[in-house]
């Protein structure tokens, strides 16, 4: 019975001794395995990866959307209501080491495809595929990498829409920049440089036309409108303040250009736009 219970002893004692020799190496590996940007010591070393989500045309805003994200230190999932354009809904994950490369992929729902995915900044791209909704991106150093995610319906055709800004001619030029609303575009609201014109802004074309409104601003009235190319149609003044322009369904080859003009109000002089950034 001793001989029995001293085997006991020696071999709990044994087991003892074995797990205090191998704990180091458990622990080490464990630490491998951490996100060092838990580690207040590691977080100038890190970014910030966000995940935004955007309503575009047909799509309800707060439409739920899910993801799956995945990395050398884990994956998830994180569902997200589509928002209004431009910004949409947004959430922030945890701290990731700089250059982490991070796949991202949405479950696309039936009905709807994904017609965008923008990263900022643009240089934390690796590969994006429309398609399959997946996109892969590095965490950049220190700071937030962006990536934001558009879905359409695919029962609302889209096209694409360019606004440029001039003065009438024998009128002082023009200055500053001045806003328009596009109800349903993408984004709602563009600004514009007098003299310039705005990006391509994308747009519902099931109706054939859409509507633009210029930010009212004082001194100066919407003298007229025209549409390039001309074989589209024409440009329809809607006073005080807006347009109706014709688009047609298609990629950025075929937008529609529509050029609006401001001139004095009769016994003013020619006033600027507001202080802002530039688009050209």
């Amino acid at each position: 019975m001793k001989d029995n219970y001293r085997g006991f002893v020696c071999a709990v004692i044994l087991g003892c001794v074995l797990v205090l020799l191998t704990t180091p190496l458990l622990a080490q590996k464990a630490a491998n395995n951490n996100n060092p940007c838990n580690s207040v010591t590691h977080y100038q070393e890190c970014g910030i990866l966000k995940g935004c989500k955007v309503a575009g045309p047909g799509v309800p805003v707060g439409t739920p959307f899910t993801f799956t994200h995945s990395s050398s230190y884990g994956s998830g999932t994180a569902t997200l209501p589509a928002g209004p354009a431009p910004g949409g809904n947004c959430k922030i994950g945890d701290p990731l080491p700089t250059n982490t490369p991070v796949t991202i992929q949405e479950n696309i729902p039936g009905g709807v495809y994904v017609s965008n995915i923008a990263v900022q900044p643009a240089s934390q791209l690796v590969s994006m595929n429309l398609s399959t909704g997946t996109v892969i991106v590095k965490i950049g150093n220190n700071n937030v990498t962006e990536v934001t995610y558009t879905n359409q319906s695919l029962k609302s055709p889209t096209g694409y829409l360019e606004i440029c800004k001039q003065s009438v001619a024998g009128a002082a030029p023009l200055t500053g920049n001045f806003t328009f609303t596009i109800p349903s575009g993408i984004p709602a609201s563009v600004t514009v440089e007098a003299g310039y014109c705005s990006p391509p802004i994308e747009v519902p074309t099931a109706a054939g036309t859409v509507t633009i409104t210029e930010t009212s601003v004082s001194g100066i009235q919407l003298v007229s409108c025209s549409v390039y190319p001309s074989t589209y149609g024409t440009c329809t003044l809607l006073p005080p303040w807006s347009v109706k322009v014709p688009v047609h369904t298609g990629p950025i080859s075929t937008q529609t250009v529509v050029t609006i003009t401001n001139g004095p109000v009769n016994g003013t002089q020619q006033t600027t736009g507001s202080k802002g950034s530039k688009h050209r």
